[in-house]
């Protein structure tokens, strides 16, 4: 788990386009996707192995205006999405984003 990447699946009609990431409404899980991926590196860590529960604050707050979802689970995927090996023999491990409620 020394390498990760991050995916997170979107509505189609998600507004991705820069004016529209510049409203938290539609761009917290972008936001969220790079606060994650920076956090090993800031803390000096990794994200946890198999599975881990990210919560926006304790207690859990919502991610965004717009919603109840408070929770982030990162589970490592498994089969050929979940692994990829890099030329220099390195192992990059895939995590599914899955945005939750605190219940």
């Amino acid at each position: 788990f020394q390498y990760a990447e991050l995916m997170i699946s979107l509505p189609k009609n998600w507004p991705l386009t820069p004016e529209a990431q510049g409203e938290k409404r539609h761009a917290w899980p972008i936001n969220w996707l790079r606060r994650i991926a920076r956090h090993p590196f800031e803390h000096q860590t990794w994200l946890g192995g198999k599975t881990c529960v990210i919560a926006n604050g304790e207690p859990p707050k919502p991610l965004a205006p717009n919603t109840k979802l408070s929770c982030l689970w990162l589970l490592a995927e498994t089969g050929p999405l979940g692994r990829a090996r890099l030329p220099n023999g390195h192992q990059v491990v895939v995590y599914a984003i899955y945005p939750l409620y605190t219940e």
